[in-house]
């Protein structure tokens, strides 16, 4: 199932339209989580297998599984690279690990929908995440907030507007 998210647009911007000298320079206010995050994450029950969890996640490179409890809400976030680090060895044993099982020792941050994107980008670099599921005030599951949410807010917030992608290798033709 693909991830929805929210077309980014550029944030409104705090104080004047121009900066003379001494004022302080216009700064583009922070969006909240629930402007940017895909509201349809991938999810996956706790006691789902490793194997079926693999399923969820192959062929979608850099996506996010959300781990779940019966109410639906989030226990921690996993990504092809966790269930590869985990892969137990034998022909059936990842049909019998529990995903569960790869959130131990882990922190397990979330946010709100109503925090800033900047207190989720904090949460990520404390916890040395990259994804973090957003909550309800149930902490019920709402969506998913990543690292590349933040990229792409910048990406779009600070590009002059007749900017172009610059390419992906320049070659010196001379």
């Amino acid at each position: 199932m693909p991830t929805a998210s929210a077309t980014l647009e550029r944030p409104v911007l705090d104080g004047p339209t121009g900066s003379p000298a001494g004022e302080q320079p216009i700064r583009p206010r922070c969006p909240t989580v629930a402007q940017v995050m895909s509201r349809r994450p991938a999810t996956v029950d706790a006691d789902a297998s490793l194997f079926s969890a693999w399923g969820r996640l192959h062929g979608r490179h850099g996506e996010h599984l959300v781990v779940i409890d019966e109410a639906a809400r989030p226990l921690g976030v996993i990504d092809e690279r966790d269930i590869a680090l985990a892969w137990p060895p034998g022909p059936v044993a990842a049909h019998h690990l529990p995903v569960r099982q790869l959130l131990r020792f882990r922190v397990h941050p979330r946010v709100l929908g109503s925090d800033s994107l900047a207190t989720a980008a904090q949460a990520m670099i404390g916890a040395r995440v990259d994804a973090l599921p957003v909550v309800d005030e149930d902490g019920r599951l709402t969506g998913l907030v990543t690292a590349r949410h933040c990229v792409e807010l910048i990406a779009t917030t600070f590009a002059a507007p007749a900017e172009t992608s610059p390419p992906l290798l320049a070659v010196d033709e001379g």
